[in-house]
């Protein structure tokens, strides 16, 4: 609820806008977010905040239209990683210590946008192969809106809880900027449902098997997607990992590390990175 009544697509690309500085991005995707969602808010669609969605507008745009959803989509995950990169000492040296010199460079996502773009194309097929299916490419947008509102507008940025790195949340915030943590949320909402398509051929199966059961005389073949040996294994280890509860042990003798001592590692190891009280932008 917005006020008191129902949210709509407009109040998320109206809160985006609003806060769109807070997440820190670099110039050039920052002015390119700005003008991306100006020029969703100019739309007429937009005019009408009854009629207006994220779901309509996308499928006016999807036919690799500039500055549509899928502009959108690359400008905020590349901007993610790229703050990300600027807060990791390996990348930016110089952030925590200024004898160093270090330049960030932008992450190149083209090959994923493309392949996001490919996707909102292909999602047409998904809607023929099974009849409850939904958007799923505006969807990941939307999610991420969702979340920007919840953090600056049904609450605010100071009641964000940090990632439990320690049980001090005081501790844990120390480790983290915010716009680390807005940085990571985006990278999860953007990019949790590429993988939806193959989830699908099932389905896509499914369908063409009933078309062609009416036509004699013709074989076919049910498409079939694997992974491969070595890729198979990556994916096991990958969700044992997951699921792991870990334990941390010491490196010389292999004896368990208390948790008293592990905070006082990440102490120290945060004080050598210069990171245990935020540094100034």
């Amino acid at each position: 609820m917005s006020n008191g009544k129902p949210l709509t697509d407009v109040d998320l690309i109206d809160c985006a806008f609003k806060h769109r500085e807070k997440l820190k991005l670099p110039k050039e995707a920052g002015d390119t977010l700005k003008g991306l969602l100006d020029a969703i808010r100019v739309s007429d669609l937009f005019k009408k905040p009854d009629e207006f969605s994220l779901f309509i507008y996308n499928a006016d745009t999807r036919i690799g239209s500039p500055g549509g959803l899928a502009d959108l989509w690359k400008c905020a995950l590349q901007g993610a990683i790229w703050v990300i990169k600027e807060h990791d000492l390996r990348e930016a040296p110089a952030r925590y210590n200024k004898n160093e010199a270090s330049e960030i460079t932008a992450p190149d996502i083209e090959e994923l946008a493309s392949y996001y773009r490919r996707q909102l194309n292909f999602e047409r097929v998904l809607y023929g192969a099974d009849q409850w299916y939904r958007d799923h490419f505006a969807h990941v947008l939307r999610v991420w809106l969702l979340g920007l509102y919840v953090i600056f507008e049904y609450n605010n940025e100071n009641k964000l809880i940090a990632p439990p790195v320690t049980k001090t949340p005081e501790v844990n915030w120390q480790l983290y900027e915010r716009v680390e943590f807005y940085a990571a949320f985006t990278i999860a909402a953007l990019t949790h449902d590429l993988g939806y398509p193959i989830q699908k051929v099932a389905k896509l199966n499914e369908a063409l098997s009933r078309i062609l059961q009416t036509t004699g005389g013709m074989e076919w073949q049910p498409t079939q997607v694997t992974f491969s040996l070595a890729r198979h294994e990556i994916a096991q280890q990958l969700l044992k990992f997951i699921a792991a509860k870990p334990q941390f042990i010491e490196f010389e003798d292999g004896d368990p590390i208390e948790e008293k001592d592990l905070e006082k590692n990440i102490r120290d190891r945060l004080l050598g990175y210069k990171r245990w009280k935020p540094m100034p932008n």
